[in-house]
């Protein structure tokens, strides 16, 4: 969570977009996520949201609502990220890939839609550029070993 919050406070006009379920699996003292804006995506009303907090019927309209200037970050969840991958405006993924030892991981959620081949994975030293001075990484060929996973972070381009 720590590399998540230096990545998307590190800009200071800092949007994060998220559909309904993953704002819901938020622990309320936890909302909205401080020092970037907030912008559900929700076909439903949402009486008791706080009022710093935006709420968008779509991707298109959310985008509609985020300054020029602005860095955006898709944080979830399955549709909203089916729907970013393939819009037009989306041009980086930063994909944490997971390994676990014995190759078996028990899970019930998945990244769907990131075709590798629209996409190139960028080095190391891009991914330091593109998260700013700010965020701390994990040395070039590091792998972060945490609870019997490993995992690496990376950046995709188009």
């Amino acid at each position: 969570m720590k590399f998540f919050r230096q990545v998307t406070t590190a800009q200071k006009n800092a949007i994060v977009i998220m559909g309904r379920t993953t704002w819901d699996s938020i622990p309320p003292k936890f909302r909205p996520l401080p020092d970037r804006t907030n912008i559900v995506l929700t076909s439903r009303p949402m009486p008791d949201a706080p009022a710093e907090v935006v709420v968008a019927r779509s991707f298109d309209e959310a985008l509609t609502k985020c300054p020029e200037d602005a860095t955006v970050y898709v944080i979830g969840g399955s549709q909203v990220y089916k729907t970013a991958l393939v819009h037009e405006h989306t041009k980086a993924v930063l994909l944490t890939e997971i390994t676990c030892p014995d190759g078996h991981v028990e899970c019930d959620t998945f990244f769907e839609g990131f075709d590798q081949s629209l996409w190139k994975k960028q080095p190391y030293e891009r991914l330091q550029t593109f998260v700013g001075d700010n965020v701390e990484l994990p040395g070039k060929d590091t792998c972060v070993e945490e609870k019997g996973f490993s995992f690496v972070y990376t950046l995709w381009e188009k």
